[in-house]
Protein backbone atom coordinates (compact mmCIF):
# COMPACT_ATOMS: atom_id res chain seq x y z
CA UNK A 1 0.00 0.00 0.00
CA UNK A 2 1.25 3.18 -0.71
CA UNK A 3 0.31 7.00 0.02
CA UNK A 4 0.31 10.03 -1.49
CA UNK A 5 -0.62 13.77 -1.41
CA UNK A 6 -3.54 15.26 -3.24
CA UNK A 7 -4.32 18.39 -4.33
CA UNK A 8 -5.63 19.53 -1.61
CA UNK A 9 -3.44 17.77 0.79
CA UNK A 10 -5.61 15.07 1.43
CA UNK A 11 -4.48 11.39 1.97
CA UNK A 12 -4.84 9.27 -0.92
CA UNK A 13 -4.25 5.08 -0.26
CA UNK A 14 -3.81 2.75 -3.36
CA UNK A 15 -2.74 -0.35 -3.28
CA UNK A 16 -2.73 -3.01 -5.85
CA UNK A 17 -3.64 -7.24 -5.15
CA UNK A 18 -2.33 -9.75 -7.26
CA UNK A 19 -4.30 -12.10 -8.48
CA UNK A 20 -4.07 -16.13 -9.39
CA UNK A 21 -7.17 -17.36 -10.81
CA UNK A 22 -10.03 -15.92 -12.72
CA UNK A 23 -11.74 -13.40 -11.68
CA UNK A 24 -15.06 -11.36 -13.18
CA UNK A 25 -14.43 -8.26 -10.95
CA UNK A 26 -18.45 -6.61 -12.11
CA UNK A 27 -19.97 -9.76 -11.30
CA UNK A 28 -18.28 -10.18 -8.47
CA UNK A 29 -18.93 -6.70 -6.88
CA UNK A 30 -22.65 -6.67 -8.34
CA UNK A 31 -23.92 -7.53 -4.82
CA UNK A 32 -22.64 -4.53 -3.32
CA UNK A 33 -24.35 -2.15 -6.10
CA UNK A 34 -28.40 -1.65 -5.19
CA UNK A 35 -29.07 -1.21 -9.06
CA UNK A 36 -28.10 1.22 -11.59
CA UNK A 37 -29.36 4.25 -9.73
CA UNK A 38 -27.85 3.24 -6.59
CA UNK A 39 -26.26 6.79 -5.19
CA UNK A 40 -23.67 4.61 -3.03
CA UNK A 41 -22.07 2.55 -5.96
CA UNK A 42 -21.20 2.65 -10.05
CA UNK A 43 -20.28 -0.15 -11.60
CA UNK A 44 -17.86 -0.33 -14.67
CA UNK A 45 -16.70 -2.70 -17.24
CA UNK A 46 -13.96 -3.88 -14.91
CA UNK A 47 -14.03 -2.18 -11.26
CA UNK A 48 -16.32 0.15 -9.64
CA UNK A 49 -16.37 2.88 -7.18
CA UNK A 50 -18.16 2.80 -3.93
CA UNK A 51 -19.19 5.50 -1.13
CA UNK A 52 -18.34 3.54 2.27
CA UNK A 53 -18.75 4.41 6.00
CA UNK A 54 -16.27 2.36 7.47
CA UNK A 55 -15.75 2.23 11.40
CA UNK A 56 -13.01 4.80 11.18
CA UNK A 57 -15.00 7.61 8.84
CA UNK A 58 -16.35 7.81 5.00
CA UNK A 59 -14.51 6.44 2.20
CA UNK A 60 -14.54 6.56 -1.35
CA UNK A 61 -13.31 3.57 -3.18
CA UNK A 62 -12.49 2.60 -6.66
CA UNK A 63 -11.44 -0.88 -7.79
CA UNK A 64 -9.89 -1.49 -11.23
CA UNK A 65 -9.23 -4.84 -13.09
CA UNK A 66 -5.51 -4.79 -14.41
CA UNK A 67 -3.57 -7.09 -15.85
CA UNK A 68 -2.68 -10.21 -13.14
CA UNK A 69 -4.75 -8.35 -10.05
CA UNK A 70 -6.83 -5.43 -8.77
CA UNK A 71 -5.62 -1.83 -8.42
CA UNK A 72 -7.33 0.18 -5.67
CA UNK A 73 -7.34 3.84 -4.54
CA UNK A 74 -9.34 5.29 -1.47
CA UNK A 75 -9.84 8.65 -0.14
CA UNK A 76 -11.32 9.97 3.15
CA UNK A 77 -10.90 9.06 7.06
CA UNK A 78 -11.95 5.72 6.13
CA UNK A 79 -9.22 4.90 3.55
CA UNK A 80 -7.04 3.01 5.20
CA UNK A 81 -9.85 0.63 6.48
CA UNK A 82 -11.23 0.36 2.85
CA UNK A 83 -7.81 -0.63 1.24
CA UNK A 84 -7.75 -3.05 3.69
CA UNK A 85 -11.14 -4.63 2.81
CA UNK A 86 -10.21 -5.07 -0.95
CA UNK A 87 -8.90 -8.50 -0.29
CA UNK A 88 -12.38 -9.25 0.50
CA UNK A 89 -14.15 -7.52 -1.88
CA UNK A 90 -13.16 -8.99 -4.72
CA UNK A 91 -13.44 -12.07 -3.55
CA UNK A 92 -9.86 -13.60 -2.12
CA UNK A 93 -11.06 -15.26 0.74
CA UNK A 94 -13.71 -17.40 -1.05
CA UNK A 95 -12.63 -20.64 -0.96
CA UNK A 96 -14.42 -23.21 -3.52
CA UNK A 97 -12.20 -25.67 -3.36
CA UNK A 98 -14.75 -27.94 -2.00
CA UNK A 99 -17.13 -27.04 -4.97
CA UNK A 100 -17.98 -29.77 -7.27
CA UNK A 101 -20.71 -28.74 -10.50
CA UNK A 102 -20.91 -32.15 -11.70
CA UNK A 103 -23.61 -33.33 -10.09
CA UNK A 104 -26.00 -30.77 -12.91
CA UNK A 105 -25.03 -30.83 -16.53
CA UNK A 106 -25.82 -27.12 -16.79
CA UNK A 107 -24.09 -26.55 -13.17
CA UNK A 108 -20.89 -27.55 -15.00
CA UNK A 109 -21.47 -25.04 -17.97
CA UNK A 110 -22.32 -22.13 -15.83
CA UNK A 111 -19.04 -22.87 -13.63
CA UNK A 112 -17.10 -22.65 -16.57
CA UNK A 113 -18.77 -19.45 -18.06
CA UNK A 114 -18.16 -17.76 -15.28
CA UNK A 115 -15.23 -18.80 -13.82
CA UNK A 116 -14.26 -15.53 -12.62
CA UNK A 117 -17.41 -14.92 -10.58
CA UNK A 118 -16.27 -14.78 -6.85
CA UNK A 119 -18.38 -14.10 -3.65
CA UNK A 120 -17.84 -10.72 -2.23
CA UNK A 121 -17.51 -9.89 1.39
CA UNK A 122 -18.25 -6.49 2.63
CA UNK A 123 -17.45 -6.50 6.36
CA UNK A 124 -20.50 -4.47 6.69
CA UNK A 125 -23.27 -6.09 8.37
CA UNK A 126 -25.45 -3.36 9.27
CA UNK A 127 -25.07 -1.78 5.65
CA UNK A 128 -25.99 -5.10 4.37
CA UNK A 129 -29.08 -5.11 6.59
CA UNK A 130 -30.47 -1.75 5.61
CA UNK A 131 -31.58 -2.17 1.94
CA UNK A 132 -32.27 -5.88 2.95
CA UNK A 133 -34.71 -4.49 5.64
CA UNK A 134 -36.10 -2.09 2.32
CA UNK A 135 -36.65 -4.81 0.56
CA UNK A 136 -39.05 -6.93 2.76
CA UNK A 137 -42.61 -7.58 1.43
CA UNK A 138 -42.37 -5.30 -1.63
CA UNK A 139 -41.07 -5.27 -5.32
CA UNK A 140 -37.56 -4.82 -6.53
CA UNK A 141 -38.57 -0.93 -7.52
CA UNK A 142 -40.10 0.14 -4.67
CA UNK A 143 -37.44 -0.81 -2.49
CA UNK A 144 -34.89 0.69 -4.85
CA UNK A 145 -36.45 3.92 -4.10
CA UNK A 146 -36.57 3.81 -0.86
CA UNK A 147 -33.08 3.61 -0.65
CA UNK A 148 -32.29 6.05 -2.88
CA UNK A 149 -34.67 8.74 -1.48
CA UNK A 150 -33.02 8.22 1.76
CA UNK A 151 -29.56 7.71 1.39
CA UNK A 152 -29.43 11.15 -0.72
CA UNK A 153 -31.69 13.05 1.94
CA UNK A 154 -29.83 11.56 5.28
CA UNK A 155 -26.69 10.20 3.77
CA UNK A 156 -23.13 12.37 3.14
CA UNK A 157 -21.12 13.15 0.32
CA UNK A 158 -18.37 10.73 -0.20
CA UNK A 159 -14.81 12.36 0.35
CA UNK A 160 -13.57 13.62 -3.23
CA UNK A 161 -10.77 12.20 -4.64
CA UNK A 162 -7.91 14.17 -5.04
CA UNK A 163 -4.70 14.09 -6.92
CA UNK A 164 -6.41 13.53 -10.36
CA UNK A 165 -5.96 15.03 -13.36
CA UNK A 166 -8.63 17.13 -14.77
CA UNK A 167 -10.28 14.13 -17.65
CA UNK A 168 -9.67 11.83 -14.43
CA UNK A 169 -11.73 14.29 -12.12
CA UNK A 170 -14.40 14.65 -14.75
CA UNK A 171 -15.34 10.20 -14.97
CA UNK A 172 -15.59 9.86 -11.17
CA UNK A 173 -19.10 9.44 -10.44
CA UNK A 174 -20.78 11.99 -7.22
CA UNK A 175 -21.59 9.36 -4.74
CA UNK A 176 -23.01 9.27 -1.29
CA UNK A 177 -22.30 7.35 1.90
CA UNK A 178 -25.07 6.31 3.25
CA UNK A 179 -26.35 7.11 6.66
CA UNK A 180 -24.65 5.26 9.67
CA UNK A 181 -26.21 3.46 12.58
CA UNK A 182 -26.23 6.37 14.58
CA UNK A 183 -27.44 8.67 11.61
CA UNK A 184 -30.58 5.43 10.59
CA UNK A 185 -31.77 6.00 14.31
CA UNK A 186 -32.12 9.79 13.90
CA UNK A 187 -34.45 9.76 10.73
CA UNK A 188 -37.69 10.68 11.83
CA UNK A 189 -40.59 7.90 11.15
CA UNK A 190 -42.38 10.44 8.29
CA UNK A 191 -39.33 10.44 6.27
CA UNK A 192 -39.62 6.64 5.97
CA UNK A 193 -43.18 7.19 5.20
CA UNK A 194 -42.67 9.44 2.59
CA UNK A 195 -39.78 6.58 1.27
CA UNK A 196 -43.58 3.89 1.34
CA UNK A 197 -41.14 2.39 4.38
CA UNK A 198 -44.08 0.91 6.55
CA UNK A 199 -43.99 1.20 10.57
CA UNK A 200 -42.53 -2.57 10.71
CA UNK A 201 -39.64 -2.36 8.59
CA UNK A 202 -38.60 1.31 9.72
CA UNK A 203 -38.81 -0.17 13.47
CA UNK A 204 -36.92 -2.93 11.88
CA UNK A 205 -34.25 -0.82 11.11
CA UNK A 206 -34.02 1.34 13.91
CA UNK A 207 -33.64 -1.48 16.46
CA UNK A 208 -30.88 -2.73 14.37
CA UNK A 209 -28.86 0.54 14.58
CA UNK A 210 -29.37 0.24 18.25
CA UNK A 211 -27.51 -3.12 18.14
CA UNK A 212 -25.10 -2.45 15.14
CA UNK A 213 -21.84 -3.08 16.61
CA UNK A 214 -23.51 -7.07 18.18
CA UNK A 215 -24.62 -7.46 14.33
CA UNK A 216 -20.87 -6.35 13.42
CA UNK A 217 -18.97 -8.79 15.73
CA UNK A 218 -20.99 -11.66 13.89
CA UNK A 219 -17.88 -10.92 11.34
CA UNK A 220 -15.69 -12.54 13.90
CA UNK A 221 -17.42 -16.07 13.49
CA UNK A 222 -16.63 -16.54 9.83
CA UNK A 223 -18.37 -16.67 6.15
CA UNK A 224 -21.77 -18.00 7.29
CA UNK A 225 -23.76 -21.25 9.68
CA UNK A 226 -26.31 -20.70 12.25
CA UNK A 227 -24.36 -19.22 15.06
CA UNK A 228 -24.43 -15.92 12.65
CA UNK A 229 -27.95 -16.37 11.36
CA UNK A 230 -29.20 -17.08 14.93
CA UNK A 231 -27.86 -13.37 15.79
CA UNK A 232 -29.45 -11.52 12.84
CA UNK A 233 -32.86 -13.84 13.09
CA UNK A 234 -33.01 -12.69 16.97
CA UNK A 235 -33.77 -9.38 15.82
CA UNK A 236 -37.64 -8.62 15.72
CA UNK A 237 -38.29 -8.31 11.92
CA UNK A 238 -35.38 -10.25 10.48
CA UNK A 239 -36.13 -13.58 9.31
CA UNK A 240 -34.32 -15.75 6.83
CA UNK A 241 -34.87 -14.37 3.93
CA UNK A 242 -33.30 -11.24 4.85
CA UNK A 243 -30.69 -12.82 7.06
CA UNK A 244 -29.36 -14.60 3.82
CA UNK A 245 -29.15 -11.54 2.39
CA UNK A 246 -26.86 -10.37 4.85
CA UNK A 247 -24.76 -13.19 5.55
CA UNK A 248 -24.23 -13.29 1.25
CA UNK A 249 -23.27 -9.75 1.06
CA UNK A 250 -21.20 -8.93 4.72
CA UNK A 251 -20.17 -12.35 5.23
CA UNK A 252 -19.25 -13.91 1.65
CA UNK A 253 -21.61 -17.09 2.74
CA UNK A 254 -21.44 -19.42 -0.06
CA UNK A 255 -24.49 -21.64 1.26
CA UNK A 256 -27.34 -19.01 2.14
CA UNK A 257 -29.71 -19.16 -0.62
CA UNK A 258 -32.40 -16.64 -0.16
CA UNK A 259 -35.61 -18.80 0.52
CA UNK A 260 -38.64 -16.49 0.56
CA UNK A 261 -37.88 -14.41 -2.76
CA UNK A 262 -40.77 -15.94 -5.66
CA UNK A 263 -38.19 -14.34 -8.65
CA UNK A 264 -35.24 -16.06 -7.35
CA UNK A 265 -36.21 -19.55 -6.32
CA UNK A 266 -38.82 -19.57 -9.30
CA UNK A 267 -35.62 -19.18 -11.68
CA UNK A 268 -33.50 -21.16 -9.94
CA UNK A 269 -35.86 -24.28 -10.49
CA UNK A 270 -36.62 -23.33 -14.27
CA UNK A 271 -32.83 -23.45 -14.61
CA UNK A 272 -32.38 -26.71 -13.24
CA UNK A 273 -35.22 -28.77 -13.54
CA UNK A 274 -37.27 -27.01 -16.60
CA UNK A 275 -40.83 -26.78 -13.67
CA UNK A 276 -42.67 -23.96 -14.04
CA UNK A 277 -43.98 -23.66 -9.94
CA UNK A 278 -46.00 -21.28 -8.22
CA UNK A 279 -44.21 -18.93 -5.91
CA UNK A 280 -45.84 -21.21 -2.95
CA UNK A 281 -43.93 -24.31 -4.24
CA UNK A 282 -40.73 -23.08 -5.85
CA UNK A 283 -38.83 -22.33 -2.51
CA UNK A 284 -39.20 -25.97 -1.28
CA UNK A 285 -38.50 -27.17 -4.56
CA UNK A 286 -35.43 -25.16 -5.16
CA UNK A 287 -34.31 -26.72 -1.88
CA UNK A 288 -34.15 -30.16 -3.16
CA UNK A 289 -32.73 -29.13 -5.98
CA UNK A 290 -29.96 -27.53 -4.37
CA UNK A 291 -29.52 -30.25 -1.86
CA UNK A 292 -26.39 -32.06 -4.02
CA UNK A 293 -24.15 -28.50 -3.15
CA UNK A 294 -24.79 -28.56 0.14
CA UNK A 295 -21.96 -25.78 1.75
CA UNK A 296 -21.94 -23.94 -1.45
CA UNK A 297 -25.65 -23.36 -2.79
CA UNK A 298 -25.62 -20.21 -2.67
CA UNK A 299 -22.87 -20.06 -5.34
CA UNK A 300 -25.14 -22.13 -7.24
CA UNK A 301 -27.72 -19.74 -7.28
CA UNK A 302 -25.18 -17.19 -8.41
CA UNK A 303 -24.12 -18.78 -11.20
CA UNK A 304 -27.50 -19.34 -12.18
CA UNK A 305 -28.58 -15.38 -11.96
CA UNK A 306 -25.39 -14.74 -13.66
CA UNK A 307 -27.13 -15.76 -16.65
CA UNK A 308 -30.15 -13.41 -16.53
CA UNK A 309 -32.64 -16.62 -16.73
CA UNK A 310 -36.34 -15.79 -15.52
CA UNK A 311 -38.66 -18.39 -15.29
CA UNK A 312 -41.29 -18.04 -17.98
CA UNK A 313 -44.51 -15.48 -16.99
CA UNK A 314 -47.81 -17.39 -17.72
CA UNK A 315 -50.76 -15.31 -18.29
CA UNK A 316 -50.71 -11.21 -18.80
CA UNK A 317 -47.94 -9.99 -17.59
CA UNK A 318 -48.93 -7.40 -14.42
CA UNK A 319 -47.60 -5.25 -12.03
CA UNK A 320 -45.64 -7.84 -9.62
CA UNK A 321 -47.26 -8.34 -5.91
CA UNK A 322 -44.67 -7.82 -2.60
CA UNK A 323 -43.23 -11.35 -3.45
CA UNK A 324 -40.14 -11.60 -0.48
CA UNK A 325 -41.18 -12.41 2.99
CA UNK A 326 -38.99 -11.41 5.68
Amino acid sequence: MTAGEGRDGARALTTTVTVSRPLDLRRTLGPLRHAASDPAARLLPDGGWFALGTPRGAATLALARVSGGVTAHAWGPGAEWAIASVPDLIGQGDDDAGFDPGPHPYVVELAARYAGLRLTRSNRVFDSLVPAVLEQEVTGMEALRAWRLLVLRFGAPAPAPTGLTPSETASVPRLVVPPSAREWRAVPSWAFHEAGITQRRWRTVVHAAEVAGRLERTLRLGRGGPEISGTLMSLPGIGIWTSALITQTAHGDADSPAYGDAHVSRAVVWALARELLPPAEADERMAELLLPWEGHRERVVRLVLATGIEAPRRGHRMAPPPHRSW
